[in-house]
């Protein structure tokens, strides 16, 4: 976190009229916001709008940072089935441009379950783009096996998508996951090419794109 101090140095204060309606004056408060960066890759309009679906309401976007309300609660993790009903709703969000609203990292791990309902947190990477940045990172991060693979896209599209849709989109997830790992510096920056190269070669059935995906065959998978 963040000093106050150097909160009140960066942002000072703001007049609020478009977030409040009125003319009012924030005072940073720790005690009562949270904030935090936001990625170079993130849309400001995208995490406004991602503010429904949010634990902490947006107060601000800044040109690299985020002020949200604070909240006080206790992870709970919800069940696949709940954060597929959640992701179903974020991506019905659209721009101009027909883009879903995506958040970019979601997983179990920004995800809680708050008075019955289910939210998600830590909105740095929010922007607009194909579902699939989202869907992949629950294939990859979340199903365990055919089953939870099967009723992902079961919630989801009622169906199973095509194997072109398929491998297009877990190939856009594997371009994401290459570029906020370079904007980390975090380990492991190639592995989603590895992944996005062993899609493409795959053969066309489901079986074998998911396990391209999944790196089945390949010897190391610590970092996974």
């Amino acid at each position: 976190m963040i000093p106050n101090q150097e909160i009140k140095e960066k942002i000072g204060e703001y007049t609020l009229d478009s977030v409040l309606g009125s003319k009012s004056i924030l005072k940073v408060d720790t005690n009562k916001y949270v904030f935090y960066n936001r990625s170079q890759y993130s849309s400001a309009d995208a995490i406004k709008k991602m503010s429904k679906f949010s634990l902490g309401k947006n107060i601000l976007v800044g040109t690299d940072w985020i002020l949200e309300e604070y909240v006080s609660f206790d992870n709970h993790k919800p069940s696949l089935y709940n954060m597929i009903l959640l992701l179903k709703e974020i991506h019905k969000e659209k721009n101009l441009l027909g883009q879903s609203l995506v958040h970019g990292d979601f997983s179990s791990l920004n995800i809680t379950i708050y008075n019955n309902l289910t939210y998600v947190y830590d909105n740095e990477h929010v922007h607009w783009d194909n579902i699939y940045v989202d869907l992949g990172r629950v294939l990859l991060r979340e199903c365990n096996n055919g089953k939870d693979i099967f009723d992902v896209f079961n919630i989801y599209f009622q169906n199973i998508p095509s194997t072109k849709i398929l491998r297009e989109g877990l190939m856009v997830f594997c371009d994401w996951q290459h570029i906020i790992r370079k904007e980390k510096n975090r380990p492991y920056v190639d592995i989603p090419l590895l992944r996005k190269k062993k899609i493409l070669d795959s053969r066309d059935d489901l079986d074998s794109i998911i396990n391209a995906f999944k790196l089945i065959d390949y010897p190391n998978k610590s970092f996974l």
